[in-house]
């Protein structure tokens, strides 16, 4: 009987030191992990803002520029034949050029 108490009270304690280690082990994890993400999000952002008016194909500022222009009008004005540029796909570009667009709008 008294074995077995020392046994439970043993296993108690092994597992209050294991919780600690787990809490501890938690507590660094969060610690590091935000600035870790902000640190991440940074290194993948500063390249990208970089050189923003850079056209690195020809056909960006010769097509996809206009087509982009063309497409965001059709669309607020909800003339929908007109939203049909080319043969090819492209809408992701468009709708994503005109949000964009309007972003740009709005800032200035």
């Amino acid at each position: 009987m008294a074995t077995e108490q020392g046994r439970r009270a043993a296993h108690e304690q092994s597992r209050a030191a294991t919780n600690r280690v787990t809490q501890a082990t938690q507590r660094r994890e969060r610690t590091f992990a935000l600035p870790l993400a902000l640190t991440l999000v940074l290194l993948a952002l500063l390249p990208r803002t970089f050189g923003l008016a850079d056209f690195l194909t020809t056909d960006e500022a010769y097509h996809w520029i206009e087509r982009t222009e063309r497409f965001s009008d059709a669309v607020s004005t909800g003339q929908w034949h007109a939203t049909i540029q080319t043969g090819h796909p492209g809408v992701t570009l468009m709708w994503l050029g005109s949000l964009g667009l309007a972003i740009e709008r709005w800032a200035f």
